[in-house]
């Protein structure tokens, strides 16, 4: 996603509302990100400061890969953070739709 002119943030995953008529988003709804070793520290706090800045985003989305755990940050209540777990509906308000828990980990094990 390209933030200024020669500036890029690469997230795992960009959900957007807008007619793309390029090759790059500039206005995602929702980022998600897939937490690992070497990028968790970074997701959950550099790139969740860059992503606030920008006023398109509505929900931040972060997916545990070492062990099952989803974090949505929205800037609704001034970016709280909403955890989920197994059992949960993970809700996605900004695009109105709720995913079971088990389907981002569907055949993966940890």
């Amino acid at each position: 996603m390209q933030l200024a002119e020669d500036v890029y943030v690469y997230a795992d995953v960009l959900v957007s509302c807008e007619v793309v008529g390029r090759t790059m988003l500039t206005s995602p709804t929702v980022i998600i990100e897939v937490l690992s070793p070497y990028t968790e520290k970074r997701d959950r706090t550099d790139k969740l400061d860059t992503y606030k800045q920008i006023d398109s985003v509505q929900e931040y989305l972060l997916v545990g890969s070492e062990r099952k755990e989803i974090v949505i940050h929205r800037r609704e209540i001034n970016w709280r953070p909403y955890h989920y777990r197994s059992g949960d509906l993970v809700e996605l308000r900004s695009l109105g739709i709720s995913i079971p828990f088990e389907a981002f980990y569907h055949k993966i094990r940890l």
